[in-house]
Formats: structure tokens, sequence, C-alpha cells
């Protein structure tokens, strides 16, 4: 059985649940837009970022 961090975080005690989709900044599970600007403020290039996810993605589904 594979468990995420997802799935064995949300029975926590501590888990914060994200209210709406507009405060994606609150929670334990963030969006991809917030992550991506989080990438930014941090001073890395999201884009760059983005493009070798879907290049990871494709070379999987490559593989198969």
């Amino acid at each position: 059985m594979h468990l995420t961090n997802y799935a064995i975080n949300k029975s926590n005690k501590d888990y914060q649940k994200n209210k709406t989709s507009h405060e994606d900044s609150v929670g334990h599970k963030r969006s991809l837009t917030f992550t991506m600007k989080y990438i930014e403020e941090k001073g890395h290039d999201s884009k760059r970022v983005m493009d070798d996810i879907k290049e990871t993605i494709v070379k999987c589904l490559l593989t198969v």
C-alpha cells in the first residue's frame, strides 16, 4: 500500500485544512500557483522549474 504525506498528515491533530482556494498560502496543502509564486520570491526561475517538471513527466511517459 502507498500512503502520501497528505494521507498521513490529514489525521494529525495539528493538520491545518485550507479554507478557500483564494487563501492558498494557508494550510498544509498548497496550490501550484502559490508554489510558483514562492519559488519566484526565493529568487528562482519558476518558468524553468515548470519546464523541468513537464520534461520529467514527458520522459516518464516515454518510458512506458
